[in-house]
Protein backbone atom coordinates (compact mmCIF):
# COMPACT_ATOMS: atom_id res chain seq x y z
CA UNK A 1 0.00 0.00 0.00
CA UNK A 2 1.60 3.44 -1.16
CA UNK A 3 2.14 6.19 1.29
CA UNK A 4 4.05 9.56 0.60
CA UNK A 5 4.45 10.05 4.63
CA UNK A 6 6.18 7.24 5.50
CA UNK A 7 5.29 4.94 9.01
CA UNK A 8 3.36 7.18 10.92
CA UNK A 9 2.58 5.97 14.18
CA UNK A 10 -1.26 6.85 16.20
CA UNK A 11 1.16 8.63 18.63
CA UNK A 12 2.84 10.30 15.36
CA UNK A 13 -0.81 11.15 14.63
CA UNK A 14 -2.13 12.58 17.99
CA UNK A 15 1.34 15.07 17.90
CA UNK A 16 0.82 16.35 14.08
CA UNK A 17 -2.53 17.29 15.36
CA UNK A 18 -2.25 19.05 18.34
CA UNK A 19 0.16 21.34 16.72
CA UNK A 20 -1.99 21.94 13.80
CA UNK A 21 -4.48 23.74 16.39
CA UNK A 22 -3.13 27.52 15.53
CA UNK A 23 -2.92 26.76 12.05
CA UNK A 24 -6.36 25.49 12.03
CA UNK A 25 -7.90 28.40 14.42
CA UNK A 26 -6.27 30.90 11.56
CA UNK A 27 -7.93 29.54 8.78
CA UNK A 28 -11.34 28.89 10.32
CA UNK A 29 -13.28 31.91 8.85
CA UNK A 30 -11.85 31.19 5.40
CA UNK A 31 -12.92 27.64 5.73
CA UNK A 32 -16.36 28.90 7.20
CA UNK A 33 -16.30 31.31 4.09
CA UNK A 34 -15.34 29.00 1.64
CA UNK A 35 -17.90 26.12 2.67
CA UNK A 36 -15.38 23.58 2.06
CA UNK A 37 -11.87 22.83 3.48
CA UNK A 38 -8.79 25.22 1.27
CA UNK A 39 -6.46 23.28 -0.60
CA UNK A 40 -3.78 24.43 2.03
CA UNK A 41 -5.86 22.97 5.14
CA UNK A 42 -6.63 19.85 3.42
CA UNK A 43 -2.79 19.31 2.15
CA UNK A 44 -1.78 19.90 6.19
CA UNK A 45 -4.56 17.67 7.49
CA UNK A 46 -3.32 14.94 5.06
CA UNK A 47 0.50 15.28 6.47
CA UNK A 48 -0.87 14.21 9.70
CA UNK A 49 -1.77 11.07 8.70
CA UNK A 50 -5.63 11.46 10.02
CA UNK A 51 -7.00 10.18 7.04
CA UNK A 52 -5.00 6.60 7.32
CA UNK A 53 -5.42 6.06 11.48
CA UNK A 54 -7.92 3.30 10.62
CA UNK A 55 -6.14 1.56 8.09
CA UNK A 56 -4.94 -1.73 9.24
CA UNK A 57 -1.47 -2.16 10.14
CA UNK A 58 -1.22 -5.34 7.59
CA UNK A 59 -1.15 -2.78 4.82
CA UNK A 60 0.99 -0.70 7.10
CA UNK A 61 -1.15 1.51 8.61
CA UNK A 62 -2.19 2.56 12.17
CA UNK A 63 -5.29 0.45 13.13
CA UNK A 64 -5.51 2.90 16.07
CA UNK A 65 -7.92 2.16 18.82
CA UNK A 66 -10.90 4.12 19.21
CA UNK A 67 -10.48 6.45 21.50
CA UNK A 68 -7.35 7.48 20.26
CA UNK A 69 -9.14 8.54 17.21
CA UNK A 70 -11.42 11.02 19.42
CA UNK A 71 -8.38 12.61 20.55
CA UNK A 72 -7.09 13.06 17.10
CA UNK A 73 -10.81 14.59 15.72
CA UNK A 74 -10.99 16.38 19.55
CA UNK A 75 -7.31 17.42 18.46
CA UNK A 76 -8.27 19.05 15.49
CA UNK A 77 -11.72 20.76 16.48
CA UNK A 78 -9.53 22.83 19.41
CA UNK A 79 -8.59 24.29 16.15
CA UNK A 80 -11.68 24.66 13.65
CA UNK A 81 -14.99 22.22 13.91
CA UNK A 82 -15.56 21.99 10.02
CA UNK A 83 -12.08 20.60 9.44
CA UNK A 84 -12.08 18.21 12.28
CA UNK A 85 -15.52 17.69 11.27
CA UNK A 86 -14.00 16.53 7.54
CA UNK A 87 -11.52 14.61 9.09
CA UNK A 88 -13.81 12.69 11.19
CA UNK A 89 -15.78 11.65 7.95
CA UNK A 90 -12.83 10.96 5.69
CA UNK A 91 -10.59 9.30 8.26
CA UNK A 92 -13.27 6.67 7.85
CA UNK A 93 -11.47 4.82 4.91
CA UNK A 94 -10.25 2.12 6.96
CA UNK A 95 -13.95 0.93 7.98
CA UNK A 96 -15.48 0.65 4.70
CA UNK A 97 -12.39 -1.39 3.98
CA UNK A 98 -12.73 -3.95 6.34
CA UNK A 99 -16.01 -4.56 4.32
CA UNK A 100 -14.68 -5.38 1.22
CA UNK A 101 -12.36 -8.68 0.16
CA UNK A 102 -8.42 -7.26 0.81
CA UNK A 103 -7.56 -7.56 -2.43
CA UNK A 104 -10.09 -5.55 -4.17
CA UNK A 105 -9.67 -2.70 -1.27
CA UNK A 106 -5.97 -2.73 -1.83
CA UNK A 107 -6.62 -2.45 -5.41
CA UNK A 108 -9.04 -0.16 -5.34
CA UNK A 109 -8.00 2.29 -2.55
CA UNK A 110 -4.08 1.81 -3.81
CA UNK A 111 -2.83 3.89 -0.89
CA UNK A 112 -3.05 4.92 2.89
CA UNK A 113 -4.50 8.40 2.92
CA UNK A 114 -7.52 7.66 0.63
CA UNK A 115 -10.23 9.93 1.85
CA UNK A 116 -13.51 8.17 1.83
CA UNK A 117 -16.73 9.96 2.04
CA UNK A 118 -20.38 8.61 2.60
CA UNK A 119 -23.91 8.62 3.36
CA UNK A 120 -25.63 6.50 6.16
CA UNK A 121 -29.30 6.69 3.99
CA UNK A 122 -29.88 4.12 1.68
CA UNK A 123 -31.61 6.44 -0.61
CA UNK A 124 -30.54 5.10 -3.92
CA UNK A 125 -31.10 2.32 -6.23
CA UNK A 126 -28.50 -0.22 -7.34
CA UNK A 127 -30.40 -2.58 -9.61
CA UNK A 128 -28.70 -5.82 -10.69
CA UNK A 129 -27.11 -6.25 -13.66
CA UNK A 130 -24.27 -8.54 -15.20
CA UNK A 131 -21.40 -7.93 -12.98
CA UNK A 132 -21.91 -5.98 -10.95
CA UNK A 133 -25.12 -3.00 -10.49
CA UNK A 134 -26.17 0.26 -12.13
CA UNK A 135 -26.77 3.28 -9.33
CA UNK A 136 -28.86 5.67 -9.55
CA UNK A 137 -30.11 8.10 -6.44
CA UNK A 138 -29.24 11.50 -4.45
CA UNK A 139 -27.61 11.40 -1.07
CA UNK A 140 -27.59 13.96 1.69
CA UNK A 141 -25.54 14.76 4.22
CA UNK A 142 -22.35 13.92 2.23
CA UNK A 143 -19.57 15.30 4.29
CA UNK A 144 -16.09 16.05 3.14
CA UNK A 145 -17.45 15.37 -0.22
CA UNK A 146 -15.61 18.21 -1.74
CA UNK A 147 -12.12 16.26 -1.01
CA UNK A 148 -13.42 12.48 -1.07
CA UNK A 149 -12.00 9.86 -3.26
CA UNK A 150 -14.83 7.75 -2.98
CA UNK A 151 -18.78 8.05 -1.78
CA UNK A 152 -19.79 5.02 -0.01
CA UNK A 153 -23.61 5.57 -1.17
CA UNK A 154 -26.42 3.40 0.07
CA UNK A 155 -28.93 1.51 -1.76
CA UNK A 156 -32.01 -0.27 -2.27
CA UNK A 157 -31.27 -3.49 -4.03
CA UNK A 158 -33.49 -4.23 -7.57
CA UNK A 159 -33.57 -6.53 -10.16
CA UNK A 160 -35.74 -5.90 -13.41
CA UNK A 161 -37.18 -2.30 -11.48
CA UNK A 162 -38.22 -4.67 -8.64
CA UNK A 163 -36.89 -4.46 -5.13
CA UNK A 164 -34.75 -7.52 -3.98
CA UNK A 165 -35.77 -9.17 -0.86
CA UNK A 166 -33.97 -10.60 1.60
CA UNK A 167 -34.82 -14.07 3.39
CA UNK A 168 -36.67 -12.68 5.92
CA UNK A 169 -39.08 -10.30 3.84
CA UNK A 170 -37.00 -7.09 3.90
CA UNK A 171 -35.83 -5.03 1.01
CA UNK A 172 -31.99 -5.78 0.88
CA UNK A 173 -29.74 -2.98 0.74
CA UNK A 174 -26.21 -2.51 0.40
CA UNK A 175 -23.80 0.51 0.11
CA UNK A 176 -21.91 0.94 -3.17
CA UNK A 177 -18.05 2.41 -3.87
CA UNK A 178 -18.46 5.35 -6.21
CA UNK A 179 -14.96 6.79 -6.99
CA UNK A 180 -14.67 10.44 -7.47
CA UNK A 181 -15.93 11.93 -10.71
CA UNK A 182 -18.61 9.48 -11.08
CA UNK A 183 -21.37 11.41 -8.44
CA UNK A 184 -22.20 14.79 -9.11
CA UNK A 185 -21.93 17.30 -5.63
CA UNK A 186 -25.21 19.15 -5.48
CA UNK A 187 -24.73 22.75 -3.90
CA UNK A 188 -27.48 22.00 -0.62
CA UNK A 189 -25.21 22.85 2.53
CA UNK A 190 -26.38 26.24 3.46
CA UNK A 191 -26.95 25.93 7.64
CA UNK A 192 -26.65 27.41 10.56
CA UNK A 193 -22.86 25.70 11.69
CA UNK A 194 -20.21 23.41 10.54
CA UNK A 195 -20.22 25.37 6.98
CA UNK A 196 -16.81 24.12 5.85
CA UNK A 197 -17.57 20.60 6.46
CA UNK A 198 -19.30 21.11 3.41
CA UNK A 199 -22.08 18.62 4.13
CA UNK A 200 -23.70 18.43 0.46
CA UNK A 201 -26.15 16.09 -1.62
CA UNK A 202 -24.39 13.82 -3.61
CA UNK A 203 -26.10 12.19 -7.11
CA UNK A 204 -25.40 9.71 -9.40
CA UNK A 205 -27.17 8.39 -12.31
CA UNK A 206 -27.01 4.95 -13.90
CA UNK A 207 -23.14 4.70 -12.90
CA UNK A 208 -21.70 0.95 -13.25
CA UNK A 209 -20.56 -0.40 -9.99
CA UNK A 210 -18.77 -3.89 -9.78
CA UNK A 211 -20.53 -6.28 -7.31
CA UNK A 212 -16.45 -6.48 -5.61
CA UNK A 213 -16.93 -2.59 -5.26
CA UNK A 214 -20.12 -3.15 -2.85
CA UNK A 215 -21.14 -4.57 0.59
CA UNK A 216 -23.63 -4.31 3.41
CA UNK A 217 -22.83 -3.06 7.02
CA UNK A 218 -23.35 -7.00 8.13
CA UNK A 219 -20.52 -8.57 6.53
CA UNK A 220 -16.79 -7.81 7.20
CA UNK A 221 -13.73 -9.36 5.68
CA UNK A 222 -11.58 -8.68 7.93
CA UNK A 223 -11.06 -9.93 11.68
CA UNK A 224 -9.16 -7.28 13.60
CA UNK A 225 -10.96 -6.34 16.85
CA UNK A 226 -11.06 -2.63 14.96
CA UNK A 227 -13.54 -3.27 12.48
CA UNK A 228 -15.94 -6.12 14.06
CA UNK A 229 -18.40 -3.70 15.74
CA UNK A 230 -19.59 -0.88 12.34
CA UNK A 231 -21.40 1.19 14.75
CA UNK A 232 -17.70 1.96 16.09
CA UNK A 233 -16.47 4.19 13.09
CA UNK A 234 -19.50 6.47 14.16
CA UNK A 235 -18.01 7.29 17.80
CA UNK A 236 -15.18 9.22 16.59
CA UNK A 237 -18.19 12.62 15.82
CA UNK A 238 -17.33 12.65 19.72
CA UNK A 239 -14.51 14.29 19.48
CA UNK A 240 -15.45 17.27 17.57
CA UNK A 241 -17.90 18.33 20.26
CA UNK A 242 -15.28 17.69 23.18
CA UNK A 243 -13.26 19.55 20.65
CA UNK A 244 -15.43 23.03 20.48
CA UNK A 245 -16.09 22.81 24.15
CA UNK A 246 -12.75 22.74 25.36
CA UNK A 247 -12.12 25.71 22.62
CA UNK A 248 -14.85 27.37 24.22
CA UNK A 249 -13.70 27.41 27.98
CA UNK A 250 -10.55 28.47 26.86
CA UNK A 251 -11.87 31.37 24.94
CA UNK A 252 -14.01 31.61 28.26
CA UNK A 253 -10.67 31.77 29.97
CA UNK A 254 -8.88 34.51 28.09
CA UNK A 255 -11.75 37.19 28.17
CA UNK A 256 -12.19 36.84 31.91
CA UNK A 257 -8.16 37.89 31.86
CA UNK A 258 -8.44 40.63 29.53
CA UNK A 259 -12.42 41.95 29.18
CA UNK A 260 -13.16 44.96 30.98
CA UNK A 261 -17.01 45.03 32.01
CA UNK A 262 -18.98 48.62 31.27
CA UNK A 263 -19.69 50.67 33.62
CA UNK A 264 -16.98 50.10 35.93
CA UNK A 265 -14.23 48.41 34.15
CA UNK A 266 -13.25 45.90 36.24
CA UNK A 267 -12.39 42.20 34.98
CA UNK A 268 -14.49 40.31 33.83
CA UNK A 269 -12.82 37.59 35.59
CA UNK A 270 -13.25 39.05 38.60
CA UNK A 271 -17.07 38.36 38.97
CA UNK A 272 -18.21 35.66 40.87
CA UNK A 273 -20.64 34.04 38.59
CA UNK A 274 -17.97 33.68 35.83
CA UNK A 275 -15.93 31.97 38.15
CA UNK A 276 -18.64 29.74 39.14
CA UNK A 277 -19.57 29.19 35.31
CA UNK A 278 -16.01 28.53 34.20
CA UNK A 279 -15.57 26.06 37.23
CA UNK A 280 -19.06 24.19 36.51
CA UNK A 281 -18.27 24.09 32.89
CA UNK A 282 -14.62 22.62 33.44
CA UNK A 283 -16.86 19.69 36.00
CA UNK A 284 -19.20 18.70 32.78
CA UNK A 285 -16.57 18.72 29.91
CA UNK A 286 -14.36 16.53 32.30
CA UNK A 287 -16.82 14.06 33.37
CA UNK A 288 -18.61 14.05 29.91
CA UNK A 289 -15.00 13.05 28.24
CA UNK A 290 -14.71 10.83 31.37
CA UNK A 291 -17.65 9.04 30.39
CA UNK A 292 -16.46 8.58 27.05
CA UNK A 293 -13.31 7.31 28.17
CA UNK A 294 -14.54 4.73 30.05
CA UNK A 295 -17.68 3.55 27.41
CA UNK A 296 -14.99 3.45 24.61
CA UNK A 297 -12.73 2.03 27.25
CA UNK A 298 -15.21 -0.73 27.77
CA UNK A 299 -15.78 -1.26 24.40
CA UNK A 300 -12.84 -1.93 23.01
CA UNK A 301 -12.36 -3.98 25.63
CA UNK A 302 -14.93 -6.51 25.10
CA UNK A 303 -13.84 -6.42 21.09
CA UNK A 304 -10.16 -7.75 21.75
CA UNK A 305 -11.71 -10.44 23.92
CA UNK A 306 -13.39 -11.76 21.29
CA UNK A 307 -17.15 -11.90 22.62
CA UNK A 308 -18.65 -8.33 20.98
CA UNK A 309 -20.16 -5.97 23.11
CA UNK A 310 -23.46 -7.51 25.39
CA UNK A 311 -27.01 -5.75 24.80
CA UNK A 312 -26.00 -3.27 27.57
CA UNK A 313 -22.85 -1.86 26.54
CA UNK A 314 -24.31 -1.24 22.97
CA UNK A 315 -26.70 0.95 24.60
CA UNK A 316 -24.33 2.42 27.03
CA UNK A 317 -22.25 3.49 23.40
CA UNK A 318 -24.94 5.03 21.87
CA UNK A 319 -25.74 6.85 25.40
CA UNK A 320 -22.21 7.74 25.33
CA UNK A 321 -22.88 9.89 22.73
CA UNK A 322 -26.03 11.78 23.34
CA UNK A 323 -24.39 12.50 26.86
CA UNK A 324 -21.29 13.88 24.96
CA UNK A 325 -23.44 16.29 22.94
CA UNK A 326 -25.89 17.60 25.20
CA UNK A 327 -23.13 18.43 27.58
CA UNK A 328 -20.93 20.18 25.21
CA UNK A 329 -23.83 22.07 24.15
CA UNK A 330 -24.59 23.05 27.85
CA UNK A 331 -20.60 24.42 28.02
CA UNK A 332 -20.49 26.13 25.08
CA UNK A 333 -24.00 28.09 25.97
CA UNK A 334 -22.19 29.11 29.31
CA UNK A 335 -19.36 30.27 27.87
CA UNK A 336 -21.29 32.52 25.99
CA UNK A 337 -23.37 33.62 28.67
CA UNK A 338 -19.81 34.13 30.19
CA UNK A 339 -18.54 36.01 27.19
CA UNK A 340 -21.83 38.63 26.92
CA UNK A 341 -22.35 40.79 24.28
CA UNK A 342 -18.74 39.68 22.89
CA UNK A 343 -20.43 36.36 21.73
CA UNK A 344 -22.95 37.57 19.42
CA UNK A 345 -20.41 39.51 16.90
CA UNK A 346 -19.89 36.84 13.83
CA UNK A 347 -16.40 38.40 13.86
CA UNK A 348 -15.63 36.35 17.11
CA UNK A 349 -14.55 32.80 17.55
CA UNK A 350 -16.94 32.14 20.25
CA UNK A 351 -19.88 32.81 18.07
CA UNK A 352 -18.83 30.40 15.56
CA UNK A 353 -18.86 27.10 18.55
CA UNK A 354 -22.23 28.33 19.38
CA UNK A 355 -23.45 27.80 15.63
CA UNK A 356 -21.05 24.65 15.13
CA UNK A 357 -22.18 22.59 18.24
CA UNK A 358 -26.07 23.64 17.10
CA UNK A 359 -25.22 21.64 13.76
CA UNK A 360 -22.98 19.41 15.01
CA UNK A 361 -25.58 17.95 17.89
CA UNK A 362 -28.36 17.84 15.15
CA UNK A 363 -27.06 14.38 13.86
CA UNK A 364 -29.31 11.70 14.02
CA UNK A 365 -27.38 9.96 17.00
CA UNK A 366 -26.74 12.78 19.01
CA UNK A 367 -30.26 13.63 19.67
CA UNK A 368 -32.72 13.32 23.02
CA UNK A 369 -35.10 10.96 20.99
CA UNK A 370 -32.55 7.83 21.28
CA UNK A 371 -33.01 8.14 24.96
CA UNK A 372 -35.92 5.82 24.85
CA UNK A 373 -34.33 3.03 22.35
CA UNK A 374 -31.64 3.37 25.05
CA UNK A 375 -34.22 2.94 28.05
CA UNK A 376 -35.63 0.21 26.33
CA UNK A 377 -32.57 -1.45 25.30
CA UNK A 378 -31.35 -1.07 29.21
CA UNK A 379 -34.65 -3.07 30.50
CA UNK A 380 -33.64 -5.90 28.13
CA UNK A 381 -34.65 -5.44 25.01
CA UNK A 382 -33.01 -5.71 21.65
CA UNK A 383 -34.10 -2.44 19.66
CA UNK A 384 -35.24 -2.87 16.40
CA UNK A 385 -32.72 -0.05 15.26
CA UNK A 386 -30.13 0.35 12.42
CA UNK A 387 -26.52 1.30 14.00
CA UNK A 388 -27.50 0.27 17.56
Amino acid sequence: MSSTQGHLSIHDILVSTRELVPALRASAAEVEAGRKLPSSVLSALDKTGVFRMAMPKAWGGPEADPFSQIEVIENLALGDASSAWCAMILSGSGFYASHLEDSVARRLYGKLDVRHAGSLRWSGKAEKVAGGYRVTGTWDFCSGCHHADFLAAGCLVTENDSPVLNADGSPRILWAVLPAGSFEILDTWYTTGLAGSGSNDCSAGNVFVPEEHTFNLVDRKRSEPLYSYPPLFLQSLVGVQLGIARHAIEIALDLAQNKKVMPTGHSLGAEQSVQMAIAEAEGVLGSARSYVRDVVGELWDALQSGNGPSLKLRAKGMLMMIHAAQSTRRVVESMCDVAGATAIFAKHPIERLRRDIITANSHFLCQKNKYAIIGHALMGTEPAYPYF
